[in-house]
């Protein structure tokens, strides 16, 4: 695969990640992460770039995009809401684990 096939997939996968986390903010109807993301959406695309540089990182944002929007379909909050959070702090586990930070997470 040439490198130019790469990087449009890579910003493919980052409009496509951002678009859900968009999707799901306005579901909620909920103005101040709607505003946040507005001011930090750029920080976020940065973040994006580098984050899906690690092997394995986009299949398992993908994975647990997947879960949220069976628990949303089946109404299920609660698994929804387990999901939500498990997923940023998987993010944080791996970044954590790639960089060898001592990052103690809470359940």
């Amino acid at each position: 695969m040439e490198v130019s096939s790469i990087q449009k997939n890579n910003n493919e996968s980052i409009r496509y990640d951002i678009e859900f986390h968009q999707i799901l903010i306005d579901i909620s109807q909920n103005m101040v992460l709607k505003h946040l993301l507005l001011a930090i959406s750029t920080m976020i695309k940065r973040f994006l770039e580098d984050y899906k540089k690690i092997p394995e990182t986009s299949k398992s944002a993908i994975s647990y995009h997947k879960l949220i929007i069976k628990a949303l379909v089946e109404k299920d909050s609660d698994f929804a809401e387990a999901e939500m959070k498990a997923h940023p702090m998987d993010v944080i586990k791996t970044l954590s684990e790639k960089l060898n930070l001592n990052v103690k997470l809470s359940d």
